[in-house]
C-alpha cells in the first residue's frame, strides 16, 4: 500500500486538544484520522449522528 500526504487546516486549539486525545490513547493523530477514515469507508456512512443542535435546544 502506498501513503499519501492529505493536509488541511483547522483550528489550533483544535488540533492541540486531538493530539492530547490521541496520546493519552496511546494514538497518534495520523492513526485516529486513518482508524476514522477506514470507518467512514467500510460504513459508507459518518459514525455519529449529524444533528442541528441549536434546533434542539
Amino acid at each position: 500500500m502506498v501513503s499519501v500526504s492529505l493536509n488541511f487546516k483547522i483550528e489550533k486549539d483544535l488540533k492541540v486538544e486531538f493530539q492530547k486525545l490521541a496520546e493519552s490513547m496511546g494514538l497518534t493523530t495520523t492513526s485516529m484520522l486513518t482508524m476514522y477514515m477506514r470507518r467512514c469507508v467500510d460504513d459508507q456512512a459518518i459514525p455519529f449522528l449529524l444533528e442541528n443542535r441549536k434546533k434542539n435546544e
